[in-house]
């Protein structure tokens, strides 16, 4: 059977950042059963469970990375604590998104470079595991949740760093906002359950 699939050509305004996003997170609403572990395949990110979708990247350039605390994403039924973060503009490499579905898992993929840049964009993290690179060295695998430590409240207020590179990005996410999302080609399909 065949599977349906979307080619988006060019740049997408923030209107349609905000459409697409819109939908992702209706198809998650939607969800009313948990995908089993069958269903995902080796490679691919961690099925979501309802109002939560997955994001891996297999390298991401983050410029103005701030931590802001945690608490719940606005609109988010469940109220559960994310870790809150805010980037002024994020460059990521074969991007990719999973979300359930009614009918299977929604998933949208970027292969080449996708441009997220806000003023600034949030995202609200259940769990985020990456490798560092530095000076161009991958270095070891770091996971960040809500239970991170985090510095006071005060400190994270002044607290932005520069730019940062991550390479084999995994998330558990509840809600990503931006102004803008701008990619070559994105391709969205729908996947049948395994």
């Amino acid at each position: 059977m065949p599977t349906p699939s979307a080619e988006l050509p060019g740049r997408w305004n923030a209107t349609c950042a905000r459409l697409a996003i819109c939908v992702l997170l209706l198809a998650i609403g939607l969800q009313n059963d948990t995908p089993t572990a069958d269903a995902t395949e080796a490679a691919a990110p961690r099925p979501a469970s309802a109002a939560e979708f997955a994001l891996t990247a297999a390298e991401i350039t983050i410029d103005g990375l701030r931590i802001e605390g945690t608490g719940p994403a606005p609109g988010d039924s469940q109220q559960r604590t994310a870790l809150r973060l805010s980037a002024l503009r994020a460059l990521a490499r074969q991007l990719a998104v999973q979300a359930p579905a009614p009918a299977g898992r929604l998933a949208i993929t970027c292969p080449a470079d996708c441009l997220v840049a806000g003023r600034p964009a949030r995202l609200y993290v259940l769990e985020l595991t990456a490798t560092p690179v530095v000076a161009g060295i991958p270095t070891v695998p770091i996971t960040l949740s809500p239970t991170f430590p985090l510095p006071p409240p005060a400190a994270l207020g002044i607290l932005q760093l520069p730019r940062l590179t991550f390479r084999d990005l995994r998330a558990r996410l509840t809600l990503v906002t931006s102004d803008l999302v701008a990619t070559p080609t994105t391709r969205i399909d729908l996947l049948p359950r395994g």
